[in-house]
């Protein structure tokens, strides 16, 4: 059974996140839709010194119409990921695995980047390896959809073109979304409730959760990371949620 997501992307992400491309075969890149301003997709948190420090990377401002596929890096782009760097070299010299961390870091820094969507996938790419995760990027923008198709009706025309007998979404879809609907079309919808199980964070004795993937490639070996990416669960209905259905962020972090 071919098995996809679809999402936005986003630069260095929960772990969630990447327990979604974990669950499917195929990760569709949504990038032929309205970037999201003040959200998540360039920023989040990781840990200095025991606390939550939030780090943004920069894009141009732009229209509020700008899709994703053109967006911009902000100009002086580079500056700040060496900065990035610095933060992420003094928040996890710590840590027991500070060097896959500063690999994934170093990586970027010897790419010329401009574009956000290209610098977001290769943050993904480079996740995806640390966590082997095996799921193939592809890009919506390759189908291209006309304005006729959105919300729950543009999902399952993606899902329908390419082949895909089911779809997985976030918990924070689930009221997005008709099971039934879904169903009449030939396309089993899961969704994924997503869980970080507590593992050691330098300069913590109670666990935070929410944080970037970055906190748990520097603080956890190879084979805890892939333990991490199956703790998740299935469900195909909403009421089958244990109460994180409520509380979910629809903008992923």
């Amino acid at each position: 059974m071919k098995t996809i997501c679809i999402m936005q992307p986003y630069v260095f992400p929960y772990v969630p996140y990447f327990q979604l491309a974990a669950a499917v075969d195929e990760f569709w890149v949504f990038d032929d839709v309205q970037y999201i301003r003040r959200g998540w997709m360039n920023r989040n948190y990781i840990l200095l010194k025991g606390e939550k420090c939030r780090f943004t990377l920069p894009v141009t401002a732009g229209n509020r119409s700008d899709l994703i596929r053109h967006k911009s890096l902000a100009v002086d782009f580079s500056k700040s990921l060496r900065a990035f760097s610095e933060l992420i070299r003094h928040a996890y010299r710590e840590a027991p695995y500070a060097d896959d961390v500063y690999a994934i870091i170093d990586e970027l820094q010897g790419r010329t980047q401009s574009s956000f969507l290209n610098f977001a996938v290769a943050t993904m790419s480079l996740c995806f390896r640390h966590l082997d995760i095996r799921a193939q990027f592809r890009f919506t923008s390759e189908l291209k959809l006309g304005s006729e198709f959105s919300g729950a009706g543009r999902v399952m025309e993606i899902c329908h073109r390419v082949g895909a007998e089911q779809y997985v979404n976030p918990v924070g879809g689930a009221l997005l979304y008709d099971p039934n609907a879904f169903a009449a079309r030939g396309i089993n919808l899961q969704f994924l409730q997503g869980r970080c199980l507590p593992y050691p964070q330098v300069g913590r004795t109670q666990f935070q959760p929410g944080l970037s993937i970055l906190d748990l490639i520097a603080n956890v070996d190879y084979r805890s990371r892939k333990a991490q990416m199956q703790s998740y669960s299935l469900v195909a209905t909403l009421d089958s949620f244990d109460g994180e259905k409520a509380s979910a962020p629809a903008d992923l972090k």
